[in-house]
């Protein structure tokens, strides 16, 4: 058991390095959320970015879903909405014995949820960057409090590379135009 965690630390360390080089956004996304799932062992995993101007979670990066095809969910609503506005870490064996879960996604892709993990990425400054998401655990059935702690380190390297890859698409803009 320790082996494998140390195992799970290292490949966060990892990935650290990685998201610290890359800056475009949308690849930085495929590795965190490929990273997140491989990290908790899960199914699927998906990653929401807020956008406090308008109030809302939107993800263009989720496992299983079309590539491009943007999510938005208003902050407050559905699970990942709970806990960009509360903070909150929810951990839930079964997922639609919670009345904040969404099920019309599972509808709409024939997926079926069980255990869900979400939880909240957050900078260096304790600002909330984003929500991660995982999907059915495939080795428990369930996550664990260990899996919940691993989420949270990696959630907070990928805070900081995110703000990083979006400065640097802004910087990038601000010039395109001289």
């Amino acid at each position: 058991m320790f082996g494998r965690r140390v195992e799970k630390l290292t490949s966060i360390l990892d990935v650290a390095k990685a998201m610290i080089a890359e800056r475009d956004l949308d690849a930085l996304l495929r590795i965190i959320v490929d990273e997140a799932a491989a990290v908790v062992d899960a199914d699927r995993c998906s990653l929401f970015l807020v956008d406090r101007e308008r109030g809302f979670l939107w993800s263009k990066v989720a496992q299983g879903m079309g590539w491009g095809e943007e999510i938005r969910v208003p902050m407050g609503k559905g699970i990942a909405g709970h806990v960009a506005a509360t903070g909150e870490v929810i951990n839930l064996a079964d997922a639609y014995e919670d009345e904040r879960f969404n099920r019309g996604v599972d509808l709409e892709t024939g997926y079926r949820t069980r255990a869900l993990l979400c939880v909240p990425m957050r900078n260096t400054r304790g600002e909330l960057v984003g929500v991660l998401q995982a999907l059915n655990s495939k080795t428990t059935g369930r996550f664990t409090e260990e899996d919940t702690e691993l989420l949270l380190v990696l959630g907070g390297q990928a805070a900081g590379a995110v703000e990083n890859a979006l400065l640097h698409d802004e910087i990038h803009r601000l010039f395109e135009g001289f």
